[in-house]
């Protein structure tokens, strides 16, 4: 694999604050995956993984260690990589369709050429007819399924996304990692995404990596070759399960 092809981190560390109150909020970290792989980062509150998603936007610095994308060093954010949020981020003085154009805008993108990518996105979001809404007329899984068009409208290699459907009900956020899914299907990006749940992790993962508690260490990262969509009730896919609560100490 060459380097342009991979994202990696190397010996990561990362401490925030000094002297005695001086806190370890990752150890160590090493990892590799591919530029289409989608990875999630899977453990306990508080074990790092939305810091280490912060340092792979290039939003924080490694105290030790190097994290580089696609052949090159991370130590800014890029053009290459987009960040997704949970509480959506939309601009509410905004329609579905400007929103998706914010970003192409900003980057001196042509009206037209604009025009034409929201276009494509709102048909891969499945929200024709609603480009003249704002977020307010929207519900909370449509909202995010326009913050999804709007990170990958600016065509970025890699997705960085954290705990984005924490918020939805149990409905949506299904109907959310199936949309996520279809799209990533689509585009292939490389995927960071930040979850809790492990049935979550278990139905959108190329990769796991299991993270222990503080400071966060990598436990173990667990590979599913599974095709999707996923049964979560399938003996293999209960193994995978039971593997990962092993790992993280849960009864």
């Amino acid at each position: 694999m060459v380097a342009q092809d991979f994202i990696g981190v190397e010996s990561v560390s990362k401490m925030f604050g000094m002297g005695p109150h001086r806190v370890t909020a990752l150890q160590d970290v090493t990892l590799r995956f591919g530029k289409s792989e989608f990875v999630c980062l899977l453990g306990p509150s508080g074990c790092g993984k939305t810091t280490l998603l912060n340092m792979l936007a290039g939003f924080e610095p490694p105290t030790m260690g190097r994290l580089h994308a696609f052949g090159d060093t991370i130590v800014r954010p890029g053009a290459d990589r987009t960040m997704m949020f949970q509480d959506y981020a939309l601009f509410p003085w905004l329609t579905v369709a400007q929103n998706i154009q914010y970003g192409l805008k900003r980057k001196g993108c042509e009206k037209a050429e604009r025009a034409r990518i929201a276009t494509h996105y709102v048909k891969l979001i499945d929200l024709i007819g609603f480009e003249h809404k704002y977020p307010r007329q929207l519900s909370g899984g449509m909202r995010q399924r326009v913050a999804l068009a709007r990170a990958l409208a600016v065509q970025p290699l890699m997705l960085l996304m954290d705990e984005p459907f924490a918020a939805l009900d149990s409905f949506t956020r299904e109907r959310m990692q199936d949309e996520l899914i279809r799209v990533w299907q689509a585009e292939r990006k490389a995927v960071v995404f930040v979850t809790h749940s492990i049935d979550e992790a278990i139905k959108l993962a190329d990769k796991i990596v299991v993270m222990s508690a503080r400071p966060g260490r990598v436990s173990g990262v667990i590979e599913i070759a599974d095709a999707r969509p996923r049964d979560l009730d399938s003996a293999a896919n209960i193994g995978i399960a039971k593997q990962i609560r092993d790992t993280l100490h849960l009864t």
